[in-house]
């Protein structure tokens, strides 16, 4: 993002969004906050997530930041290689790190004004969320039973200290 001196920094969000993507490997099993065992089908995804900034909104008159879009999606073992970004080898390191991939559909996706959770293991329709409605990210409110992946994508980045 551009920087622009003595520019107050919501309106550099308001006039840009702010757009994150991570790229990840992640646990291939934990538990939720229910004690509930969560089995990834995969260990390596990427989220990514827009926000902006809204002036309308908010209850204290400053406005709110609003969710734009939000997706969870696998990365199979093939672009595994490209993400992971130090000498490795692939039969004694990544083989056994990076599993499953067998998944092509995004884990959450975004629909113009929805936000889908998609299910997990089962050809159930997805859960939907109006953006609109949306007081948090879809991904914050996952549990093990219907999106143990996601579950697994959500307690990595909770664990992470510093950006870089």
């Amino acid at each position: 993002m551009p920087h622009f001196p003595f520019v107050p920094q919501a309106t550099i969000l308001e006039m840009f969004g702010i757009f994150f993507s991570a790229e990840m490997l992640i646990p291939s099993e934990g538990t939720d906050a229910l004690g509930q065992k969560a089995e990834a089908s995969i260990t390596t995804v990427r989220y990514d997530l827009e926000i902006e900034y809204s002036h309308t909104g908010g209850s204290t008159g400053l406005g709110v930041i609003r969710l734009i879009s939000e997706k969870l999606v696998p990365i199979n073992k093939g672009q595994a290689a490209r993400i992971i970004r130090f000498d490795h080898s692939s039969s004694k390191w990544r083989n056994k790190v990076v599993v499953g991939g067998g998944r092509r559909a995004s884990f959450i996706s975004t629909d113009g004004e929805v936000i889908k959770l998609h299910q997990e293991g089962s050809k159930g329709r997805p859960r939907s969320f109006s953006i609109a409605n949306l007081p948090r990210t879809v991904l914050s409110t996952v549990n093990a039973t219907e999106s143990p992946t996601t579950l697994l994508a959500k307690k990595e980045m909770e664990s992470w200290t510093l950006l870089q």
